[in-house]
């Protein structure tokens, strides 16, 4: 199934799209901003891969990174492969780790959820 959302006569088809769409339409309804102070310069730079965007968006834009339904090591049938697929998915799953322990608390931009956590939770929810 493919997400749907039609505002104003447009239809929008993709998920981070569509959050971003939501985001906008009813901004006193879904923080996006960080509450606490902001990463450092060299944080920043380490969580985007040299300080592209304001955080929300680099946050966003790394979870085409995540997406399960195209893993190879989710989806490997080659046992010779496991332990190099393994290891790299591991990698990818420290960065992410990195990239929620910049803020204190428990969501990708400090104590609050916002739509950068949306954008992950179908993937940390088919890895689970």
């Amino acid at each position: 199934s493919v997400p749907a959302l039609e505002i104003n006569g447009e239809l929008l088809t993709q998920s981070l799209e569509i959050l971003r769409r939501l985001d906008t339409e009813f901004p006193s309804t879904s923080p996006t901003a960080p509450t606490e102070q902001p990463p450092s310069q060299q944080q920043q730079q380490r969580m985007t891969g040299g300080g592209r965007g304001e955080n929300l968006e680099a946050i966003m834009g790394l979870s085409d990174r995540y997406n399960v339904d195209n893993d190879e090591w989710l989806h490997n049938r080659q046992p010779s492969r496991e332990p190099e697929l393994r290891r790299a998915a591991m990698e990818r799953l420290g960065e992410l780790d990195s990239i929620l322990a910049l803020y204190p608390g428990p969501f990708f931009l400090g104590k609050h959820v916002s739509i950068a956590d949306a954008a992950f939770v179908g993937f940390l929810t088919r890895l689970a």
